[in-house]
C-alpha cells in the first residue's frame, strides 16, 4: 500500500486546513496509507483524521546556540521565509519520522505551504512534492532592491528539491516570472469533493437568518476586500432587500465592525465569526461575493459554486482561471461603484453568476494528476 505524507503548519483557521483534510480523505479514497504531519499542535482534525497525525517540533527555541544568533543577525533577510540556519536540524527531524513510518522510495510526500517548504527544504526523496498555495513573491515582503533580490533567491531555494506545483496558473507564473524560480511547474488546483460537500451542508452550522442575504467567507484581513464589499453593499439597491454575512475571524475584525457602524449598517452586516464548516450558511444564501485584491486559488468561491450559488468575484488571477465561464461576473478590484451595480444586476437575475464548476477541480481528476507526478 503507498504510504502518502501531506505536511503542513497547523490545523488553524484558514483554507490550508480543509484542504488538508479533504486530500488526506483523497488519498485515503484510493487505497493510500496516509499520515499528516504537523509542525504546530494548533487547530484540530476532524475525529477520522486524528489517528493519523503526527508532530514535529521545529520550535527555535530547540536550535543550537549559534543557529539562533545567525538568525538574528541575518532576520533582515529571512523574515517571512523562516530560520534557513536550522535546514540540518529540521532534516533531521524529518528522516527520523520517514524511518518510523516505513516510508520507500515509492511513497509520496507532499509539503503543503511555503513556510513548511522553507523549513524543510533539505528534505530528499523521489517523490518528494511542494505545493504552492500562495503568491511567492507575497513573501519577500515590503523590501526593495538588492534586498529584495536576494529575499527571491531564498524564496526560489526552498523548492530546488523536488517536484513542484502550484495551485493556479497565478501562482506559478509569479513563481517563475516574477521570483525566478527555476523548473518545471504544475498547476494541480485545490479541487472540491461536491457530493461530500453538499452532505456536510446538510448538518452544518445555519444563520437562521429570517431574511434573504448575500455571504463571503475569509480571514479578516486587508487583502480580502471586505471594506470594498460592505461600501458596495451600502450602495446597491440589495441592501433594501439583503442583508451581508461575512463569514470568518481575522485582525481586521475591529476596522471591519467601525466601518459598519460608521455606515448605519448595524442592523444589516453581520460579522458571523469562524464557522466550522460554513457551507450551510454558503448554501442558504442568494449570492457569493469574492472581493479579494489578490488570491493564490479562490476555495471558497470554487466551494459556494459547486453548492449552486451565482457568483461574483474581483478580477484577479486567483479568481479568474476559476470563473472563465462568467467573465460578465467580475468586477475590477476595489471598484465599489462596479461591485454594487453587479451585485444588483445578479440578484435580479435568475440565471446570471451560476456555473458549472470546471472539471478539472472534480477530486478525481486532482487525484489523477497527483498520482501521475
Amino acid at each position: 500500500m503507498k504510504k502518502v505524507l501531506l505536511v503542513t503548519g497547523s490545523m488553524k483557521i484558514g483554507g490550508l486546513n480543509s484542504v488538508i483534510v479533504e486530500h488526506a480523505r483523497m488519498f485515503l479514497s484510493a487505497g493510500c496509507e496516509v499520515h499528516i504531519v504537523l509542525t504546530s499542535r494548533k487547530g484540530e482534525l476532524p475525529e477520522d483524521l486524528q489517528d493519523k497525525v503526527h508532530y514535529l517540533n521545529l520550535d527555535n527555541a530547540e536550535s543550537g546556540l549559534v543557529m539562533r544568533l545567525l538568525y538574528a543577525i541575518f532576520r533582515p533577510f529571512l523574515k517571512g521565509i523562516g530560520n534557513l540556519f536550522a535546514e540540518k536540524r529540521n532534516r533531521t527531524i524529518f528522516e527520523n519520522l520517514m524511518l518510523d513510518l516505513g516510508v520507500s522510495n515509492e511513497d509520496m510526500i507532499v509539503i503543503h505551504g511555503f513556510k513548511v517548504a522553507a523549513a524543510f527544504r533539505g528534505v530528499c526523496h523521489p517523490n518528494l512534492v511542494k505545493v504552492m498555495h500562495e503568491i511567492q513573491s507575497e513573501h519577500a515582503g515590503g523590501s526593495g532592491g538588492w534586498v529584495r533580490r536576494i529575499r527571491y533567491k531564498l524564496i526560489a531555494g526552498c523548492y530546488e528539491r523536488g517536484k513542484r506545483v502550484a495551485v493556479s496558473k497565478a501562482v506559478r507564473d509569479d513563481y517563475l516570472k516574477v521570483v525566478g524560480g527555476k523548473g518545471v511547474v504544475a498547476v494541480i488546483g485545490n479541487g472540491v469533493n461536491v457530493s461530500a460537500l453538499l452532505e456536510a451542508s446538510k448538518t452544518a452550522p445555519s444563520m437562521n437568518h429570517s431574511r434573504p442575504y448575500i455571504v463571503s467567507v475569509g480571514r479578516l484581513v486587508k487583502v480580502k476586500g471586505f471594506d470594498v464589499l460592505i461600501r458596495a453593499y451600502a450602495k446597491s439597491d440589495a441592501s433594501h432587500t439583503h442583508d451581508l454575512v461575512i463569514v470568518g475571524e481575522g485582525k481586521e475584525r475591529e476596522a471591519i465592525s467601525r466601518l459598519i457602524r460608521e455606515l448605519g449598517l448595524d442592523d444589516q452586516v453581520y460579522l458571523a465569526g469562524y464557522v466550522k464548516p460554513p457551507f450551510r450558511i454558503v448554501r442558504e444564501a442568494d449570492l457569493y461575493v469574492g472581493a479579494s485584491f489578490h488570491e493564490g486559488f479562490g476555495l471558497a468561491l470554487l466551494e459556494a459554486m459547486s453548492l449552486g450559488l451565482p457568483v461574483i468575484a474581483s478580477r484577479v488571477s486567483g479568481f479568474e482561471e476559476i470563473m472563465e465561464a462568467n467573465p460578465e461576473c467580475m468586477f475590477e478590484a476595489g471598484d465599489v461603484d462596479a461591485l454594487a451595480r453587479l451585485m444588483d444586476q445578479v440578484l435580479q437575475s435568475d440565471e446570471k453568476g451560476r456555473q458549472v464548476m470546471p472539471e478539472r477541480y472534480d477530486f478525481d481528476e486532482i487525484l489523477k494528476s497527483y498520482l501521475l507526478l
